[in-house]
C-alpha cells in the first residue's frame, strides 16, 4: 500500500505543467486573434479611407467647378489629355490621396474640348471619376454626373470701350474697393483733357494715350502705342508703351518702360527702361449683350436676384409712358424689363422724375436719351437700373440710332446704373455722383461728371465665374 502511494508522487507537477500548457495555447490563440483583428481593422480602415479619399476627390471637383472662372477651367480642365487632378491628403499613419479626371459635355451630350470653352460655348454637364488610394492598398473608385448652370459675374472694369475714349473737364472716377476703377480702350486712342481724376489703371490695347491739364491716373497707364504726359498731368503708378515712345513733361510716380525712346526721364520717379518691346496691354473686349428673354426670366441665371418680369413694347412713347408710372415688380420678381422691339428713339424730357420701386431694365433696339433735368431714384433699397441698346450684327453706328445720351443734370440716386451700347454713349453734366459701369463702342464723358465704379451683374452677360451644380448621381464603381 505504501509502495503504491509512493508511485503517485510528482502528479501535481504534471498537472501544473498541463495547465500551463493549456493556458499558453489559449494565450497564443488570443494573441493570434488579436493580431488578426488588428490587421483586419487596418484593412477596413484603409478600405474606408480609400473610399473617403475618392469622395474627397469628387467634393474637391465640385468646389473647383463652383469657384473657378471658365477661362481658368479651360486652362486646367483636369481631363485625361491635360492631366488629372492629383491630391495627397493629410492622413496618418497611412497616406491617402485621390486622382480625379473629368469629361465635359455640351447640351447635346457630345464631349467638348476644353480649349474651345468661351462664354457662348460652355459645358452643360461633366462626368468626374475619382480614384482614392491608401499607400499600396486596393484603390476605390467613385464617379459622378453633374449638370452645370453658369454663374455670371459683373464686368471687371469701370469703363470698357472699343473705338476710343474722350475724357474732358472735371471727371472723377472712383474705385469700388481700392483704386480699381479700371478703363479698357480696346481700339482707338485715349485722350484725356483738363481735370479727370481716375482712381484706377488705364489700358489702351491698340492705340496711343495722351494726358493734358490737371489729369491724374492714380494707378498705371499702359498703351500699345506712344504715351504723352503733358505738364501738369501725372500718373501715380507706372507707365508702359509696348511698341513706341514715352514723353513726360508732367510726372510719373512709378517706372517708365518704352518700346523705343523715353523723353523726360527726369520726371520719372522710378526706373526708366527704353527700347524694350512688349506684348500689348491686357484687354477686356466689349461684350455682345444681345436680347435673350430667358436670361432675365430664368431664376438660375438672375441669381442671387429673383427673376424679372418682361413687359414688351414696339412703340417708344408707350414704353416711356409705362416707365413714368413707376412700375412695381410683382411678388416673386426682383424687377421689370421694359423690352422695346423697335429702333425708335426713347426720350425722357426735361423735369422727368422716375421712382424705381424695384430693379428696372430698359432693353431697346434703338436709342435712349435724357433731356436736361432727369432724376431717377431708387425707393428703399439700392436698385439696379440697366440702360441697354441691344447688340445685333451689322449695326450702322454712324446713324446715331443706337446711342445712349444723358444731358445736363441727369441724376441717378440710390441706384447702380449699367450703361451699354455697341455704338456711342455720351455722358454729360451731372449734379450728383452715380454708381455703376459704362460699356460702349465709343464713350464720350464730358464736364462735371463723377462715377463711383460698382460692378453691376447683367443676367446672362459678363464672364462665367463658376458653375452651379445639379448632381445627377454619385456611385462607387469597380476599380480598373
Amino acid at each position: 500500500m505504501i509502495g503504491r502511494l509512493r508511485e503517485e508522487r510528482g502528479m501535481a507537477m504534471v498537472v501544473a505543467i498541463l495547465v500551463v500548457f493549456v493556458v499558453l495555447i489559449l494565450s497564443t490563440i488570443v494573441v493570434q486573434q488579436s493580431i488578426h483583428n488588428v490587421d483586419q481593422s487596418g484593412r477596413d480602415r484603409d478600405r474606408l479611407l480609400a473610399v473617403d479619399a475618392a469622395e474627397a476627390g469628387l467634393n474637391n471637383f465640385y468646389n473647383y467647378l463652383q469657384t473657378t472662372p471658365l477661362d481658368e477651367i479651360a486652362a486646367a480642365p483636369y481631363t485625361e489629355a491635360s492631366g488629372p487632378m492629383v491630391v495627397e491628403l493629410d492622413t496618418a499613419p497611412t497616406t491617402a490621396g485621390f486622382t480625379a479626371t473629368a469629361v465635359y459635355y455640351d447640351e447635346a451630350g457630345v464631349p467638348m474640348d476644353p480649349a474651345t470653352f468661351t462664354n457662348a460655348n460652355h459645358p452643360s454637364s461633366v462626368y468626374v471619376r475619382s480614384v482614392g488610394t491608401v499607400d499600396d492598398g486596393v484603390p476605390r473608385t467613385m464617379e459622378t454626373w453633374v449638370n452645370l448652370t453658369p454663374v455670371y459675374g459683373g464686368f471687371g472694369a469701370a469703363i470698357i470701350t472699343m473705338n476710343g475714349l474722350n475724357l474732358v473737364n472735371n471727371l472723377t472716377l472712383n474705385g469700388y474697393t481700392t483704386n480699381d476703377a479700371d478703363i479698357y480702350v480696346n481700339s482707338g486712342n485715349l485722350v484725356v483733357n483738363n481735370q479727370p481724376d481716375i482712381f484706377g489703371s488705364v489700358y489702351v490695347v491698340a492705340g496711343t494715350a495722351s494726358l493734358s491739364g490737371n489729369s491724374n491716373i492714380r494707378q498705371n497707364l499702359w498703351a500699345n502705342g506712344s504715351v504723352t504726359i503733358n505738364n501738369p498731368s501725372m500718373v501715380t503708378g507706372s507707365v508702359t508703351s509696348s511698341t513706341s515712345s514715352i514723353t513726360v513733361s508732367g510726372s510719373v510716380g512709378g517706372n517708365a518702360t518704352a518700346g523705343t525712346t523715353i523723353t523726360g526721364s527726369a520726371n520719372v520717379a522710378g526706373t526708366s527702361t527704353p527700347n524694350t518691346i512688349q506684348g500689348p496691354p491686357p484687354s477686356q473686349p466689349l461684350p455682345q449683350i444681345r436680347w435673350v428673354e430667358s436670361d432675365w426670366t430664368d431664376a438660375d441665371i438672375t441669381a442671387p436676384d429673383q427673376p424679372y418680369v418682361v413687359v414688351p413694347f414696339t412703340d417708344c412713347t408707350l414704353a416711356r409712358n409705362y416707365i413714368l408710372t413707376n412700375p412695381t415688380p410683382p411678388a416673386g420678381f426682383s424687377g421689370v424689363v421694359v423690352r422695346i422691339d423697335s429702333t425708335c428713339a426713347l426720350n425722357f424730357a426735361n423735369n422727368t422724375s422716375v421712382t424705381l420701386n424695384g430693379n428696372l431694365a430698359i432693353v431697346t433696339d434703338g436709342s435712349i436719351a435724357f433731356t436736361n433735368k432727369n432724376t431717377w431714384t431708387g425707393a428703399g433699397a439700392t436698385r439696379k437700373l440697366f440702360l441697354i441698346s441691344a447688340y445685333r450684327d451689322g449695326l450702322n453706328c454712324a446713324s446715331g440710332t443706337y446711342d445712349i445720351t444723358t444731358s445736363n443734370n441727369t441724376d441717378f440716386l440710390n441706384a447702380d446704373v449699367f450703361f451699354y451700347s455697341p455704338c456711342t454713349i455720351n455722358l454729360n453734366n451731372q449734379n450728383k455722383t452715380f454708381n455703376g459701369q459704362v460699356l460702349g463702342g465709343t464713350v464720350n464723358i464730358n464736364n462735371q461728371f463723377t462715377l463711383n465704379y460698382v460692378p453691376v451683374k447683367v443676367p446672362g452677360a459678363g464672364e462665367i465665374t463658376g458653375f452651379d451644380q445639379d448632381i445627377a448621381y454619385i456611385r462607387e464603381v469597380v476599380s480598373t
